[in-house]
């Protein structure tokens, strides 16, 4: 895996958005929690929040008042009508890194197939702190993963800069 820029170990946050997991059913928190951490990343699984604006806002403040460099929220993000992650954080964001859902979709849409083009991964900049929304599944996250792992340094960078 190549870096542009320089590679350094990143404070990173996982919030897992549902009204129905639990810290047993968990399978996505868990598992990009394990994949960030053994990319040299350091990793602060936040546990289960539900899908409400005031929660996912708080999250987001709390990530912010803890100095991570990169809040993760796995959940939330399809186009139900209880699906606020997304809303919430662009609601909050200052920018919006377009190019990333565009990518998380591309990449979906031929893994499998037209279902992909309802995701609504997203990446946007708050407070110098790059928020990531992933859609819930293990296999979305390992998706998302092989797009964010490579370029989340130099995002950073340019954030931090």
């Amino acid at each position: 895996m190549t870096h542009r820029g320089r590679w350094r170990r990143l404070r990173i946050s996982v919030t897992v958005v549902s009204d129905t997991r639990t810290l047993k059913t968990d399978r996505s928190g868990k598992l990009i929690t394990e994949i960030l951490r053994s990319a040299g990343h350091e990793v602060m699984y936040g546990g289960i929040i539900g899908n409400m604006r005031e929660e996912i806002r708080r999250s987001i403040e709390d990530a912010v008042e803890r100095g991570v460099e990169v809040g993760v929220f796995c959940g939330g993000t399809g186009v139900g009508r209880r699906d606020l992650t997304v809303d919430t954080l662009a609601e909050v964001c200052e920018k919006e890194v377009n190019g990333f859902g565009e990518a998380f979709r591309s990449y979906s849409m031929r893994e499998i197939g037209p279902f992909g083009m309802l995701s609504r991964a997203y990446m946007g900049i708050y407070r110098r702190v790059v928020l990531v929304a992933l859609p819930g599944s293990p296999h979305a996250i390992e998706t998302a993963t092989k797009i964010l792992i490579p370029v989340l340094c130099h995002v950073v960078e340019e954030v931090r800069r």
